[in-house]
């Protein structure tokens, strides 16, 4: 056979073959199209969990959804409300506009979990989910519709500005949301009171959107009051025992009063402190459904600064010197006195007289060491001398040596000293 009678012959052979090879290549396609396909993402928008980003065989179906978020109390609408849409697909989320309404121009279909969240710029609403939302094909688009209850029917904000020391003037102002429809009549602020209508704290005098604090002397009366007193309550005393409190009210023993009676520089505890400090006021606002009030403490700054009651001190703070007067034995009156008048005088480390000795005729003078050494007082009615000694404060607590020291170990673990 010549050469080009094999190649015709090879040449029908090939064309007599080329149907069984399409039959072939074509069942396979059909048994195995995961075999020919490019996976692609998981519809979210995040991409997929696997694979490379690509064109993907299953053909996802896109819907459309809106609707209004409201105040299930007004029915007005919420702006910058947050809803989302859970479904196996994925989550969608967008957020309400001015008007509270929202609106997915693209998402897949599916059944979906709708919610709806003002947090946490706006708190005072709570949530509302609708499940088994049905997002399918076809139609205009699916409306889903939230109400918001509101958490209060107002909103009441209170806010003090300005630097609060004794005798200072302080700005108010307060924010009052109704969320309920109603309109604002009148907006007030108190300082609050006791259960026998007395002020609570230091008296503050309460002018329109102002208020004055008392003065330094007040706070200081205050202070003392709080040391004064007894280091329980009756409440605070077990059940068993508290039919014994009436004795502990007519003591006059030290215990009864929460403060020593001798001649002393007052140790001062951090909770008489903040209940010598604290004014608390109440912004009250009125609107046409009722009166809603939030209070704020009024934290003011005071010269004493917490002490243990050493003589030796810091520099520079304020030091309340405490005279003994000998508790009488009336219990009637068991804070009364045997000495009723008082006069103080100071010296400094250079032997000059002590120029800022606040309240030198009263039992509870104070001063503001502003030198190194010793300062000598001396209450003159009685003759008594206190000495105290300031320092500039120099130390830390090393909290190893601080664990070596209990545990029995020579070196000292309280590292602090005055120089």
């Amino acid at each position: 056979m010549s050469r080009s009678q094999c190649t015709a012959s090879s040449l029908r052979l090939r064309r007599e073959r080329w149907p069984v090879l399409l039959l072939v290549t074509a069942a396979m396609a059909f048994a195995a199209p995961s075999a020919f396909a490019v996976r692609g993402g998981n519809g979210n928008g995040n991409g997929g969990s696997g694979g490379s980003p690509g064109p993907s065989t299953q053909k996802v179906t896109s819907v459309k959804a809106t609707g209004t978020v409201i105040n299930s109390l007004t029915g007005a609408g919420i702006a910058n409300a947050i809803v989302t849409y859970t479904g196996a697909t994925g989550t969608y989320t967008e957020t309400t506009d001015s008007n509270g309404g929202y609106f997915f121009k693209s998402i897949p279909a599916d059944v979906y979990s709708v919610k709806a969240t003002t947090k946490p710029d706006n708190p005072y609403f709570d949530d509302a989910t609708v499940s088994n939302v049905n997002l399918q094909k076809g139609g205009p688009a699916k409306v889903v519709n939230l109400a918001l209850t509101p958490l209060t029917n107002v909103v009441v904000s209170p806010a003090v500005s300005g630097d609060a020391v004794p005798d200072a003037t302080l700005t108010l102002s307060g924010s009052c949301m109704p969320l309920d429809g109603s309109s604002v009549q009148s907006e007030t602020w108190t300082q609050e009171e006791d259960a026998e209508g007395m002020p609570i704290g230091v008296p503050a005098t309460v002018t329109g959107s102002s208020v004055q604090l008392g003065d330094l002397s007040a706070y200081k009366a205050a202070l003392v009051e709080a040391l004064k007193s007894p280091p329980i309550t009756k409440d605070q005393l077990p059940p068993e025992l508290q039919d014994r409190f009436p004795a502990l009210e007519g003591d006059v023993s030290d215990f009864a009063h929460g403060i020593q009676d001798r001649w002393q520089v007052a140790g001062i505890n951090p909770f008489a402190e903040e209940k010598a400090a604290i004014v608390p006021l109440t912004y009250t606002c009125t609107t046409s459904s009722g009166s809603y009030s939030a209070s704020v403490d009024v934290t003011t700054t005071l010269p004493w600064a917490v002490s243990t009651g050493l003589r030796t001190v810091p520099m520079n703070v304020g030091v309340l010197l405490y005279g003994k007067c000998g508790l009488g034995t009336d219990p009637n009156a068991p804070e009364a006195c045997t000495q009723e008048q008082w006069n103080w005088t100071g010296v400094d480390p250079n032997g000059d007289p002590v120029q800022d000795l606040a309240d030198a005729d009263t039992q509870t003078p104070w001063f503001t060491p502003d030198q190194q050494g010793e300062y000598l007082f001396t209450e003159t009615i009685s003759g008594t001398t206190l000495d105290v000694y300031a320092g500039k404060w120099r130390g830390a607590i090393d909290p190893d040596l601080t664990l070596a020291s209990v545990e029995g170990d020579p070196i000292p673990g309280f590292f602090c000293r005055f120089v």
